[in-house]
C-alpha cells in the first residue's frame, strides 16, 4: 500500500475500536477525534459494538460513529463491512486501537492505495505463538506501528518479534487545560461526599476490572485507617469486579471511608477531590489517567509495572510499589498522608513533567505528521 497524498488536500482519519465504553483508550479516541485541525483532518469513528458513554459524546459533538455489530468469535463479513465503511466515508486514514481492531483494519483496507494504516498498540502482546505470527503479518502490511511506552515498545520487538524500525514510540498526552489544579472543584467535591477540610483523600479512576487490582487498593487503604483513621478513598469506575469490591468494603467496615461513585464523566472534577492519587494496576501500557492526575498537579503513587515507571519518576513526582503487595502500597500512602508539603512539592513537580513530556498538543502532532504521510521514528530502546 504505498499511499497517494496531495499535499493541501483534507484528510478523512477513521479511527476503530472495540467499542467507545469508558476507558482510558477510549477516551484518547474521543479527543483525538475532537482535537485534530479541522482546516487539515476530519474524523469518523468506527466500534465492534454500539453504545458507550463516550459514543454519546463524540455523537452530541456531531461526529460520525458507526457500529459495525462484530459477532462472537471470528467475523469475515466484519471485513467487509468495515472495507465498505472506509470507502463510504473516504478515509484515507485509518487508525486502529490494540488487537482485534489491528487485525480487522488491515485485511479491510488491503488493497486500498489511497488508504494510509495506522496502528496504537496500548498493552503489552500476549507471547502466544498464533498471536506472534499474526502480529509480525499485520506489521509488515501497516505503515506504522505505534507503542504507548518503551515497555510496550520492547514486548512488540522482543516478545512477538517486530522489527523494530517498523515500531515507534508516542506516549499517550494529557489536555492540560481541563486537566489542572482548581480549588473551587476541590471544594465542591469534597463537599458533595461530606469529607472535613483536612482530611487527606485518595482515589483512582478506573475500570473496575481484574487487572486494575482495586482489591489491592482497599486492603492497602484498609491497614493505613488503622493508623489514619481519618483517610478517606475515591474510586471512581465500574466494571465487573463492583458486586467484589462493595463485599470486600463492607466486611473490612470501610464503608464510611470509601466512597464508590461509578462510571463518572468529568474526571477532573473527582481528581481535584483528591490529595494522592493511587494506581494499583497488575500490568499497564501507558495510563491516561495517571498522567490526567499529574496534570491536576497530585503526588502520584503507582505500581511499577508496564509504563508506570516511565511516567512516575520514583520519589519526584511520585512513589512507585510492587504490585500485588499492599504493606508496601499502605506504607506509601502513609509516607504521603503524613507530609503535606512533600505532598505539594511533588505535585507541582509532576505537573511540570506532563507539560514537558506528556501534553496532548505534542502527541496530536506526532501522529498528524504520520497521518500526513510522514515516516515512524523507530523506537530506540
Amino acid at each position: 500500500m504505498t499511499g497517494d497524498w496531495v499535499p493541501g488536500r483534507r484528510k478523512t482519519v477513521l479511527f476503530v475500536n472495540d467499542s467507545l465504553a469508558m476507558g482510558g483508550i477510549e477516551t484518547m479516541i474521543r479527543d483525538f477525534a475532537l482535537g485534530l485541525d479541522p482546516q487539515r483532518y476530519a474524523a469518523a469513528v468506527a466500534v465492534f459494538r454500539p453504545g458507550g458513554q463516550l459514543a454519546e459524546e463524540l455523537l452530541r459533538a456531531g461526529m460520525s460513529v458507526t457500529s459495525l455489530d462484530k459477532r462472537d468469535g471470528l467475523d469475515i463479513g466484519l471485513v467487509f463491512r468495515l472495507r465498505r465503511h472506509i470507502r463510504e466515508v473516504g478515509a484515507t486514514v485509518v487508525h486502529s486501537h490494540n488487537y482485534s481492531a489491528w487485525f480487522y483494519c488491515a485485511l479491510a483496507s488491503a488493497g486500498l492505495r489511497d488508504v494510509r494504516l495506522v496502528h496504537t498498540e496500548h498493552s503489552r502482546v500476549m507471547p502466544l505463538a498464533r498471536r506472534r505470527w499474526l502480529e509480525r503479518w499485520l506489521s509488515r502490511v501497516t505503515r506504522a506501528v505505534v507503542a504507548v511506552s518503551g515497555d510496550v515498545a520492547r514486548s512488540l520487538v522482543h516478545d512477538i518479534g517486530v522489527d523494530r524500525r517498523r515500531v515507534g514510540l508516542i506516549a499517550n498526552g494529557v489536555n492540560l487545560t481541563r486537566f489542572r489544579p482548581d480549588d473551587v472543584a476541590r471544594r465542591a467535591m469534597r463537599t458533595a461526599l461530606g469529607i472535613r477540610d483536612g482530611a487527606v483523600v485518595f482515589g483512582i479512576l478506573a475500570r473496575l476490572v481484574p487487572v486494575k487490582s482495586h482489591k489491592t487498593l482497599v486492603e492497602a487503604f484498609g491497614q493505613l485507617r488503622q493508623r489514619i483513621p481519618d483517610a478517606h478513598l475515591i474510586i471512581a469506575g465500574d466494571g465487573p469486579c463492583r458486586a467484589e469490591l462493595e463485599r470486600q468494603i463492607a466486611e473490612a467496615g470501610l464503608g464510611g471511608h470509601v466512597h464508590l461513585l461509578g462510571e463518572v464523566r468529568d474526571g477532573e472534577r473527582v481528581l481535584n477531590g483528591l490529595d494522592v492519587y493511587v494506581l494499583s494496576s497488575v500490568d499497564e501500557g501507558m495510563n491516561l489517567t495517571l498522567l490526567e492526575a499529574m496534570g491536576t498537579a497530585l503526588p502520584v503513587i503507582a505500581t511499577a509495572v508496564g509504563g508506570n515507571p516511565e511516567v512516575v519518576a520514583n520519589g519526584e513526582t511520585g512513589l512507585t510499589v510492587p504490585a500485588l503487595q499492599p504493606a508496601a502500597m499502605a506504607e506509601a500512602m502513609e509516607k504521603l498522608a503524613r507530609d503535606r508539603e512533600l505532598r505539594r512539592a511533588m505535585g507541582v513537580r509532576g505537573r511540570a513533567r506532563v507539560e514537558g513530556a506528556f501534553s496532548q498538543r505534542r502527541t496530536l502532532e506526532e501522529y498528524m505528521s504520520l497521518y500526513d504521510g510522514d515516516p515512524v521514528h523507530a523506537w530506540q530502546g
